[in-house]
């Protein structure tokens, strides 16, 4: 009677899970909802890695797929890395040469004048602007 548990036992623990990993597929999933939602790839690419070395480890289906999984999270979070740091680029940018023309204005303005006459005969005002 003992033989016969420790012989199913073992038959127990060299049974290969069957059907694809769980976290492969949901990080795949996760990667192509990133391709439409531009969310989910960080996640996406945790959840293929982490199915990528279970199906490694036990030989289960699904290797493919958290191998895309892993492929599409990766380009997706780096790009969305890349636009994050452009558009803090250009907001800077943009924000520093407001600065600038701020700058330039207030400079014409404190040395710049307009002065206008009314012409009579014309019926219009003649401007001239005088600097310093």
């Amino acid at each position: 009677m003992a033989e016969t548990k420790k012989s199913v036992a073992k038959k127990s623990e060299n049974k290969k899970p069957t059907g694809y990993n769980g976290l492969a597929v949901g990080g795949f999933v996760c990667s192509l909802v990133g391709l439409f939602s531009g969310v989910g790839f960080l996640v996406g690419l945790i959840l293929s890695g982490m199915g990528l070395s279970q199906t490694s480890k036990t030989g289960q289906e699904g290797r493919g797929m958290a191998l895309a999984g892993v492929i599409i999270g990766a380009i997706g979070t780096g790009l969305t890395v890349l636009c994050g740091v452009l558009i803090a680029i250009f907001i800077v940018a943009v924000a520093s040469s407001a600065n600038v023309i701020d700058r330039a204005t207030d400079t014409f303005h404190s040395k710049c004048t307009y002065e206008h006459q009314y012409d009579k005969s014309k019926h219009k005002y003649n401007y001239e602007l005088v600097c310093e």
